[in-house]
């Protein structure tokens, strides 16, 4: 007996925060699916530039901004850690089952510091040309990591913990450091992780 009562609390647990995370969404505009789990003190701009598809955990005090003139999707599984950033300022699309640590910063955009004569604080942003960030299905971004530019990294990736990544990545990768580097690799004719020399 004690079994079903927690099971059905577990249900119904469920079925509140999918709805919490329904009206917050509708709220701010954001065109979603279902079962869309938005955290206390969350705090989303131009929700109608915001794609969330299903099954989407962005966990509590996160920050998700879109211009006027950008949009972020967020495909099917998708899980944002703690304290996340991600900042469009063109595009940025996470493909299926994508997870973040606690505070990822994803953003596609930069600071002006071209006129030493003023404050960086005071040039505003750039968006360079590209375009935008693209994070392929199934890929583990780690706690505090950046990724920043014009970047896409492929399906199957893992960014270590710490990690600045401001290239491309091809799939099945494992990159980490500041500037982040390729450390392994998947080889799939023997089915296992391999270091990368001089990565």
């Amino acid at each position: 007996m004690l079994i079903l009562l927690n099971k059905w609390r577990d249900r119904m647990k469920e079925k509140i925060k999918n709805f919490i995370g329904y009206i917050k969404c509708k709220i701010y505009k954001i065109s979603i699916g279902k079962k869309i789990y938005l955290g206390s003190r969350t705090k989303i701009v131009n929700g109608k530039n915001i794609k969330f598809e299903n099954d989407i955990q962005i966990r509590p005090d996160c920050f998700i901004s879109c211009n006027d003139n950008s949009y972020i999707s967020l495909k099917n599984g998708c899980d944002i850690g703690t304290r996340s950033r991600i900042i469009s300022g063109k595009k940025i699309i996470l493909e299926e089952d994508v997870l973040t640590g606690p505070n990822v910063y994803i953003s596609d955009q930069d600071h002006k510091y071209q006129d030493v004569n003023t404050s960086i604080k005071k040039q505003g942003i750039v968006i360079k040309d590209g375009s935008g960030i693209k994070i392929g299905k199934g890929s583990w971004i780690g706690t505090n990591s950046v990724i920043i530019g014009n970047i896409e990294i492929g399906k199957g990736c893992v960014i270590g913990a710490n990690s600045v990544v401001t290239k491309n990545i091809p799939d099945y990768c494992v990159v980490a450091g500041s500037p982040a580097r390729i450390i392994k690799r998947y080889n799939f004719d023997n089915k296992k992780w391999e270091r990368v020399k001089n990565g």
